[in-house]
């Protein structure tokens, strides 16, 4: 049984090969068509010839061109975005770095102007690459002004906690003109 069945399985296969020809070019499907007395409607799929037409290409490149001009933007926002977290989470560390320096000392400490990356309050407070910042201080208050120079914001802290953000072209020149000593009427809270 297994024997027939092979058999005649070769045979199908054999009679399909003679029947059809798979590897014709579009040349030769013209000729026979040309030859033939049926009307065929449409062209074949099986040609041999490969390759994108100019307009399929044309078409990939506008979808491209598309999704790039949507996501360049959102990229761009998304990094001025961490550079402002950035500099909000130095300007944590300057807050703890001064109650540090108040509990150790009785007095908070002034910082000059300066750019990061730099180490306060005795190597124990990091301030982040491209960061610009002063703080201003006496023995009982201070008030630290941060900014990431490709952000679009600057914040500030105070001896009593408060934060407060403003929106800058120039947050990290901003950051270290900024001559306030207490945070009352300076930006808008956190």
């Amino acid at each position: 049984m297994a024997i027939l069945q092979t058999q005649l399985y070769l045979h199908l296969v054999q009679h399909f090969n003679n029947f059809v020809d798979k590897s014709i070019t579009r040349d030769e499907y013209k000729g026979r068509v040309e030859q033939s007395t049926l009307p065929i409607s449409r062209t074949p799929l099986f040609y041999t010839e490969l390759g994108f037409t100019l307009i399929e290409m044309m078409i990939v490149v506008a979808i491209i061109g598309i999704l790039a001009a949507i996501a360049l933007p959102q990229y761009s926002a998304y990094r001025i975005q961490a550079f402002n977290s950035t500099a909000l989470s130095d300007l944590h560390n300057v807050m703890l770095g001064e109650e540090a320096e108040y509990a150790s000392n009785q007095a908070y400490l002034p910082v000059a102007a300066g750019d990061g990356p730099a180490w306060l309050f005795g190597n124990t407070k990091f301030i982040s690459k491209g960061i610009g910042y002063v703080v201003n201080a006496n023995t009982n208050q201070f008030a630290a002004f941060l900014g990431h120079a490709n952000g679009d914001k600057y914040y500030a802290g105070d001896f009593q906690g408060k934060q407060r953000t403003k929106t800058s072209s120039t947050p990290a020149t901003d950051a270290k003109l900024e001559s306030v000593n207490i945070l009352s009427g300076w930006g808008s809270p956190l």
